[in-house]
């Protein structure tokens, strides 16, 4: 065996979490450390071809790095890197020189795209680059990306060709740490009968199934009969599960191999400039890091998943497991959100349908607010529209231009009374019956399931049939889940509710059932959506989930619906038809009929003070209709009679003014006087 040297990488590799910018002291202590740490070669950065900083370890031009270690020291070698995918052009690279670094490592690929994306060759521009370097005078470290994807034959003849060239080093580079101390010493044994004598063996892995220390052991204690290199960086600091510690590897390499190098400067280092950055910039061992190594997948993805989402390792087990061969291998932030899309819309299939009418600032802002959480968790999200223009149309489509493909425009042409939305709700669950999940809910509504939809999706795990939702705020802020087994309690706790658009989630195959078994008649009609539920849960044995949390908020976009404040549609609606298809519903419910009769809801009182007011202003309110309903009114509000009669002698004119003005004095009498 020949000489074991220690190369530190922690300026080029450590870059990788903190994008190099190390600043400009620390890249001097850490250099001045290094060389008093006696490491035989330090890894200064990246030579690319972009702009420079120097607060930053990556540099356009040698004379960069020949300013930050002059004076050299004579026991160290200086090393800088070069990815020859896109290379610094030669012609930029200076002669080496006793200023400047020693040592040009080349990062080779096997393979890479052209302009049209076709998979071509790569080994031989590597080759014909590190010939460049050779000829420049630096010493050439040859590092093959991934020595995992290369078959034996396929390795045995890219040494062979970098062998020609002579280079001071060649290594066995363990890029997504996959790798088995047995592998990386059968690369390292094909490699070391090909080689010529005098070139080292290097091995450089990451640390992602916590092997990097073994995997050093093994090949420094292998009888290899040459020079060998071992790469690690202080605190292992590298992209993903990071490197082999330069303590650690120089405290082994003193105890076994009489090498003498000052590890409490290396200790120093990473105390004092490395540990502040891993409070904001993670690396290490972690499982979702296994998880990547054992699937041959870029642990970039891991980091995406587990660091900056911070979901469950079983889901991105389930992820990983997803992720094609050939995306394993080049990660991007785009195909990280598409597959976890994908794994989402596996786990829950689940579609938003939004029916609207001349409502396009509503459905603007209620697509910004959620358009892009949706799209991450597989959620679709359908405008259901019969407007009268095409405004909504174009704001739809702006965001399916902008990449949303989890957004979609119908417009609905059916039926419409002038009254109810029944026919056009039961259009909507017709036409959605191929999700598993169906969420009809007014464009009024936001839904707000980031922080909530961990706990939103363990529901839908048990596949209940029919999930009532509703917001926090609406429920004294109140959080929990609940499970029905009977129906009575059910009705009693959830009638209200239910009449709320955007409070039931209906399983396709509860859905189809109910628009095909309970048609709109005079016992649904203006509530079908309300009240099938009920009729469904006394005809079957289903499951209903009842979840209460930050589910949605109000949309402040939307419109003020002045509809039920006219011509006495309000008490058509909460008076006539309430009554009947309360009173309509299977008898197990009688009993608690006279109680959910009363409307009595956190954002809904349709006979209270300021609806009154605006009832009465808009024309809906007056002696006749008060007459007409006036042996209903009891059972549907707690709101004395008296106090109709008040609001309904109040002449239009100034109901109208007071609605807009509820500050004024008179209001505030008012308001008193329909109190009492």
């Amino acid at each position: 065996m020949g000489k074991i040297s220690l190369l530190d990488c922690t300026l080029r590799d450590g870059g990788y979490v903190n994008n190099w910018e190390f600043g400009i002291d620390v890249i001097e202590k850490c250099i001045d450390n290094l060389e008093k740490s006696l490491v035989d070669i330090i890894e200064i950065g990246f030579l690319k071809n972009e702009e420079y900083k120097e607060a930053r370890t990556v540099y356009n031009n040698v004379d960069q790095i020949t300013k930050q270690i002059a004076p050299k020291k004579p026991h160290c070698i200086y090393a800088g890197m070069i990815e020859v995918v896109s290379p610094i052009p030669l012609e930029m690279l200076a002669p080496c020189s006793s200023e400047t670094i020693d040592m040009i490592r080349v990062i080779v690929w096997k393979t890479k795209r052209n302009k049209e994306g076709t998979e071509i060759d790569a080994l031989q521009e590597g080759f014909r680059y590190c010939k460049g370097v050779i000829e420049k005078g630096y010493k050439l470290s040859v590092q093959p990306a991934r020595v995992d994807q290369y078959s034996e034959e396929e390795f045995v003849n890219m040494v062979k060709l970098f062998n020609e060239l002579d280079p001071y080093a060649f290594y066995i580079v363990d890029s997504w740490g996959t790798q088995t101390p047995e592998q990386i010493m059968n690369y390292a044994n094909l490699a070391d009968k090909i080689l010529k004598p005098q070139i080292a063996l290097g091995f450089h892995g990451h640390d992602n199934m916590s092997m990097a220390l073994d995997i050093a052991k093994a090949f420094c204690g292998s009888g290899l009969n040459r020079d060998l290199i071992i790469d690690s960086s202080v605190n292992g600091i590298g992209r993903g599960a990071g490197n082999l510690d330069s303590a650690e590897a120089a405290q082994f390499l003193n105890q076994n191999y009489r090498k003498n190098y000052a590890v409490p400067y290396l200790e120093y280092i990473g105390d004092t400039y490395i540990a502040p950055i891993f409070m904001t910039h993670k690396w290490g061992h972690t499982l979702p890091f296994y998880m990547t190594a054992v699937r041959g997948c870029n642990p970039n993805y891991a980091n995406y998943y587990d660091f900056e989402l911070g979901l469950a390792a079983e889901d991105i087990e389930g992820i990983l497991d997803i992720i094609s061969d050939k995306d394993k291998i080049i990660y991007s932030e785009e195909k990280a959100k598409k597959y976890l899309r994908s794994y989402r819309k596996k786990q829950l299939d689940l579609v938003i349908v939004i029916p609207t009418c001349d409502r396009c600032n509503s459905i603007d802002y209620l697509l910004f607010k959620t358009v892009n959480d949706l799209w991450l968790f597989g959620i679709d999200i359908v405008i259901y529209d019969s407007s009268c223009d095409n405004r909504t149309e174009a704001v739809v489509k702006n965001f399916i231009l902008d990449g949303y493909n989890n957004v979609f425009y119908k417009r609905y042409t059916g039926v419409f009374d002038g009254f109810s939305l029944d026919n056009k709700v039961m259009e909507a669950y017709r036409e959605h019956l191929n999700y598993k999940y169906i969420w009809v809910m007014r464009d009024g509504l936001v839904p707000t399931l980031a922080s909530v939809y961990d706990e939103f999706l363990k529901i839908f795990k048990d596949n209940p049939d029919i999930v009532v939702v509703d917001a926090s705020f609406r429920n004294n802020g109140d959080h929990y889940t609940k499970e029905y087994d009977e129906c009575s309690s059910f009705f009693l706790e959830n009638m209200a509710r239910a009449t709320v658009l955007g409070c039931l989630i209906f399983s396709s195959h509860a859905a189809g059932y109910m628009v095909d078994h309970y048609p709109l008649n005079e016992t649904t009609y203006s509530l079908w959506l309300g009240v099938v539920p009920f009729h469904y849960f006394a005809e079957k044995q289903i499951m209903i989930m009842l979840y209460i949390s930050d589910i949605f908020e109000y949309n402040i976009a939307g419109t003020k619906n002045s509809f039920w404040n006219k011509a006495g549609k309000a008490f058509d609606q909460w008076c006539y038809y309430w009554d009947k298809v309360i009173n309509a519903l299977p008898s197990v419910y009688d009993k608690y009929k006279p109680i959910v009769e009363r409307i009595e809801m956190y954002d809904f009182y349709p006979f209270n003070m300021e609806s009154l007011l605006r009832m009465r202003g808009n024309g809906g309110l007056d002696w006749k209709l008060i007459q007409k309903y006036k042996d209903i009114i009891p059972k549907v509000c707690n709101t004395s009679m008296w106090k109709f009669k008040l609001a309904a002698a109040i002449p239009k004119s100034l109901a109208r003014w007071l609605v807009v003005r509820p500050h004024w004095r008179m209001y505030n009498i008012y308001q008193k006087l329909i109190r009492m």
